[in-house]
């Protein structure tokens, strides 16, 4: 689980600032507390619920394949199909927990 909390931690980071959102901002655009975007980002939050992940995939303005992304790092359910036929086909491996 470590790893996977850091690979959102990570990813979470990189991609607020790729789009130069501050916390507030991103609070406001994704109506996820500041306070819970800061946990995420410190990797103090083991598994945000697919929800908060999609609400915050929006609010950075991310494509529907990003979002999949942020959402499969913690081994959500992907929100497209072919993400979804990805993880069945092991190209998301590490977020594949075997169960149906």
């Amino acid at each position: 689980m470590e790893t996977k909390q850091t690979s959102l931690a990570d990813t979470f980071k990189r991609l607020r600032a790729e789009y130069g959102l501050s916390f507030q901002q991103l609070s406001e655009r994704s109506y996820v507390d500041v306070a819970y975007l800061h946990r995420i980002e410190m990797g103090r939050v083991g598994r945000p619920s697919r929800d908060v992940l999609i609400r915050i995939a929006f609010g950075l303005g991310l494509e529907l394949e990003a979002a999949d992304e942020l959402v499969t790092i913690v081994g959500h359910v992907p929100l497209l199909r072919s993400s979804a036929e990805k993880l069945v086909r092991g190209v998301y491996p590490e977020t594949h927990s075997g169960k149906a």
